[in-house]
C-alpha cells in the first residue's frame, strides 16, 4: 500500500469516529512540519495535503474545529523537529483564544423579555392578610431547661469569702 492510500484510510477513520460524536467541542490541531529531515519539502507538501483534509473536514460539523498553527521555520528548535520556546507560547495563546471564541459563540444567545412597564402607586392593593409577627406552630414537645445548681464550679465559688 502507498502512504496516499494509508492518509486516506486514516483520515475515513478519522472522520467516522468524529461523525458518530455530538454535543461535545473538538479541536483538531494541524500536523507540524517536518524540518529534520533531509527531503523534508516532499514530507511537509504531503502535510499540508492532510491539513487541508482536516480542515474541510471539520466544516461538516458544528462542533469540530480546527486551528492552523504558522509553519514558520523560526518557531522550531535547532534540529527542527519540535517548536521552540516562541513556538510553543505562540501555539498555547491560538489554542486559548480559540476556546475563548467557541465559549463565546455558545454564551452569546440572548434572551428578548417583554418591555416593562412599572405600576403606579393607586394599582397597589395592599395585602392585610400578612403580618408581621410570624408564628411558628409545631408539634414538638419542648424540654424544661435545666439548671446547673449542682454543677460542680457553682457550688464551691458560692461558699468562699468575699
Amino acid at each position: 500500500m502507498t502512504t496516499r492510500w494509508i492518509i486516506l484510510i486514516q483520515l475515513l477513520e478519522i472522520l467516522k469516529n468524529l461523525s458518530s460524536i455530538t454535543n461535545t467541542n473538538i479541536i483538531l490541531l494541524s500536523i507540524p512540519f517536518r524540518f529534520d529531515l533531509r527531503n523534508s519539502a516532499s514530507v511537509n507538501m504531503n502535510i499540508l495535503k492532510i491539513n487541508k483534509k482536516l480542515s474541510k473536514l471539520t466544516k461538516t460539523s458544528p462542533y469540530l474545529n480546527f486551528v492552523e498553527f504558522s509553519n514558520d521555520r523560526n518557531l522550531f528548535t535547532r534540529h527542527g523537529l519540535h517548536r521552540n520556546r516562541l513556538g510553543k507560547d505562540l501555539m498555547t495563546m491560538q489554542i486559548a483564544n480559540h476556546i475563548l471564541t467557541i465559549f463565546h459563540k455558545n454564551n452569546s444567545t440572548t434572551l428578548s423579555l417583554d418591555w416593562y412597564k412599572p405600576m403606579e402607586d393607586q394599582d397597589l392593593i395592599p395585602d392585610t392578610r400578612q403580618s408581621n409577627i410570624m408564628t411558628r406552630n409545631s408539634g414538638r414537645l419542648r424540654k424544661i431547661p435545666v439548671t446547673r445548681l449542682d454543677d460542680f464550679f457553682y457550688g464551691e465559688f458560692t461558699h468562699l469569702p468575699c
